[in-house]
């Protein structure tokens, strides 16, 4: 069972986690519990099933039979990423051997000529060219990797063919790209040529201003100007494109203050792809001109124009640049938002805590659920435990997105006593919906999920008036009360009574663990979870039991059980 995929799979819109780097030292990941973690197994929850087994040998690459070869070329393409696909080596010295001759028919040959590029990083690139020279298909699969490779093996056929006027469109496109990556300004002129000629296509005219761009660090002004003046489709992208590496000395040199105008012309009045170009040149080669955009870009409506304002200002530690940041605290996406808050987290680690701690308290007493959402993880990277109260308060905001963050936020942060009895009448209210009605309106599967967090906070301060509620959660009861909450009530319990002798509820844990029935056997989470609890309790009578039911794998039945034998037999416990 994995947790996290339950936990996506219970959110509209739920993003997904990701590790955060606080100033203290503390690792903290969203949404995770506490039995996840405690004790450390590693990542039994989020490993991806066993990848896929290989079920073919390279040297079959010898066979005499053509269509085996073809099909163990067209497998190492599929399968060239498998960590089990452990004959790489292997694999690209038959290919090359293979390749050598000309006794492959051509299906073979293109297979085999996917594959070692797929396979290759450029060491034998001169090799493969060489190799594809019969065949315009197999050509254009090397080539495209010549040009991810950066290699300048077919520099001479790229220049020979942009200057070609009977050389087709898509073959000219895969030689600028190649010119753009390991050609020189002895390309300029036919580069230029192509540009503002009309013998080739629109992209082909735009992947040249690219070329161009990449190949000059300076003398390009004219043509953008002249670009920028004409009625040229794209023209604010175009010269954008031939001013990406214009660089000039200064904004105060005659290139510089030249290439700032134009790069500023295209930001103002070219459409949003021209703007993003133009934005990167700013950032990259003038960034005291871009700091004067950073309001625009932070607003702008192309998510990634955003996500270069806030990798910009986050080499700025200013109050208008931190006010900037905390704008896209509420952005709508989710990628956005998470980079703002851990960015501003990491400003308040380098000084700016008091006014980042004014920011968080104006996103989690505002109107935007996302802002709120952030706010809380904001919150618990800085172990800001002053603010439980407010999180409480919101365990009743209306979208799951934020309720649920603070039932987590709980669990990592509470540890007053008064916090933790504000919290019962909430679990209160919706455990007695649950035993009536199950997970019913108006309670939702999402709700469980943060009841889950709260029983945790229980858990980890040993909060004993929560024992009799939390033991609602032991029986089966036909799941009606959720499978996360169970788990997590069940692991607060083992918390509570660590090293008690309760034998009542060793025996309710011992039912659980067992019941493996063919019809609704009880859920892996919750057996878990009770395997974890007794091992927490430390008593000799559950090692029966623990023996039993260790599966002896590397899953999270095996690792509990072997941890809890451990436990118990380190125990002073009889």
């Amino acid at each position: 069972m994995k947790i996290r995929t339950l936990l996506l799979m219970s959110f509209v819109m739920l993003s997904q986690s990701f590790f955060i780097q606080c100033s203290f030292g503390q690792r903290t990941k969203p949404l995770e519990h506490f039995w996840e973690v405690e004790p450390d197994f590693g990542d039994i929850w989020d490993v991806d099933p066993t990848d896929r087994v290989i079920h073919f040998d390279v040297n079959s690459l010898n066979s005499a039979e053509v269509q085996e070869r073809i099909h163990v070329a067209q497998m190492i393409c599929r399968e060239y990423k498998n960590p089990s696909f452990k004959q790489k080596e292997l694999a690209t010295e038959l290919l090359l051997a293979r390749l050598k001759g000309n006794e492959e028919v051509i299906q073979s040959r293109r297979a085999m000529i996917s594959a070692a590029t797929l396979l290759d990083d450029g060491a034998n690139a001169a090799s493969l060219w060489q190799a594809a020279q019969s065949d315009a298909m197999s050509r254009s699969t090397v080539e495209r990797a010549l040009v991810k490779w950066k290699s300048p093996v077919a520099v001479e056929t790229w220049r020979k063919r942009i200057a070609d006027p009977l050389a087709k469109p898509a073959d000219i496109a895969i030689a600028i790209q190649g010119l753009g990556s390991v050609g020189g300004k002895a390309d300029n002129e036919a580069l230029l040529a192509l540009l503002k000629g009309n013998a080739t296509t629109v992209i082909n005219r735009h992947l040249a201003a690219v070329a161009l761009g990449k190949l000059n660090s300076d003398g390009l002004n004219e043509l953008a100007q002249a670009v920028l003046d004409s009625d040229l489709d794209q023209r604010h992208l175009l010269a954008a494109s031939l001013l990406a590496q214009h660089t000039g000395t200064s904004t105060g040199s005659d290139t510089g203050s030249r290439t700032v105008a134009q790069l500023r012309t295209v930001f103002e009045e070219g459409p949003d792809v021209a703007q993003f170009a133009s934005a990167q040149a700013l950032v990259a080669h003038y960034p005291e001109v871009a700091v004067k955009y950073a309001s625009q870009m932070i607003a702008h409506g192309d998510s990634t124009m955003r996500i270069l304002a806030l990798e910009f200002l986050d080499f700025k530690s200013d109050e208008a640049s931190l006010r900037l940041q905390a704008k896209l605290l509420s952005d709508r996406n989710v990628k956005i938002r998470r980079l703002a808050g851990v960015q501003l987290v990491k400003k308040a680690a380098g000084g700016q805590r008091a006014l980042v701690d004014e920011l968080i308290t104006a996103m989690v007493n505002g109107e935007s659920w996302q802002g709120i959402e952030q706010a809380i993880i904001m919150i618990v990277n800085l172990q800001d435990h002053s603010r439980c109260a407010r999180l409480v308060e919101i365990l009743e905001h209306p979208r799951p997105e934020v309720n649920t963050y603070a039932g987590w936020a709980l669990m990592e942060l509470a540890q007053d006593s008064a916090i933790l009895a504000s919290i019962e009448p909430h679990v209160e209210k919706a455990t007695k919906h649950l035993l009536d009605k199950g997970v019913s309106p108006p309670v939702d599967r999402t709700d469980t999920i943060r009841l889950s967090y709260l029983f945790e906070a229980f858990g980890r301060n040993r909060y004993e008036p929560m024992q009799k509620l939390l033991m609602n959660y032991v029986p089966k009861n036909s799941f009606k009360l959720g499978i996360v909450s169970r788990a997590s009530a069940i692991w607060a319990l083992g918390q509570i009574n660590k090293g008690k002798d309760d034998q009542a509820l060793r025996q309710a844990l011992f039912e659980r663990i067992a019941d493996m029935s063919p019809i609704m056997p009880e859920d892996q989470l919750v057996r878990f979870s009770c395997i974890l609890a007794l091992g927490k309790m430390g008593f000799a009578d559950s090692l029966p039991t623990l023996h039993k039911f260790n599966e002896g794998k590397t899953n999270p039945i095996g690792c509990a059980c072997d941890w809890a034998i451990e436990q118990i037999t380190n125990a002073n416990h009889q």
